[in-house]
């Protein structure tokens, strides 16, 4: 019976263990691989919202940022809504002078952030949703917020040159929406 009682101490410490602690950035150099999409994920501080791979459908994932707590995590935004990638060797990486870069399993590039990104230093996942690159100051060099896809957060700014992305069911571009602010 001693063997039996040693052991309940360590089943006590399990579900602290399978908890994984989640951060809400990622370091320059870094990535967040598909192979390990349920736990190689950024946070939200406040653990409202999830981002990394997504699996849209058997063998298919796209880097996206959903609710973390409803049911059927619904996704608030999508870097390659139209390009999927495989469920082995896609990679999201914050790379030195290239930003956010989004490769496949064979390493061709499917998505990456546009703009002057010079010294960014680590993207972070805030508590609103939004997925910022920031330099070595905390200056935000580029966001989701600007790029909006079929989902509009709190907080979330649009203007008259925003344009709206809508998708099917299946993540296929649904066609271009742009909102008519005037």
């Amino acid at each position: 019976m001693a063997p039996f009682f040693s052991i309940l101490p360590v089943l006590s410490l399990l579900p602290l263990l399978s908890s994984a602690a989640f951060t809400d950035t990622l370091p320059l150099r870094s990535s967040l691989s598909v192979e390990k999409h349920q736990i190689d994920i950024l946070r939200s501080p406040n653990g409202t919202f999830t981002c990394g791979f997504h699996s849209i459908y058997n063998n298919a994932f796209t880097f996206s940022i959903w609710y973390t707590d409803l049911v059927n995590d619904t996704v608030v935004w999508t870097a390659n809504r139209d390009r999927p990638v495989h469920a082995r060797g896609a990679v999201m990486t914050l790379r030195k002078g290239d930003a956010l870069v989004l490769t496949d399993y064979d390493g061709t590039v499917v998505w990456q952030t546009e703009g002057d990104l010079a010294g960014v230093q680590y993207a972070q996942l805030l508590e609103t949703g939004n997925l910022v690159l920031k330099n070595s100051r905390g200056m935000v060099l580029w966001q989701s917020f600007d790029s909006p896809t079929d989902t509009l957060l709190p907080n979330q700014r649009i203007n008259a040159a925003t344009k709206l992305v809508s998708t099917t069911g299946l993540h296929v571009p649904g066609g271009n929406l742009k909102q008519d602010l005037s």
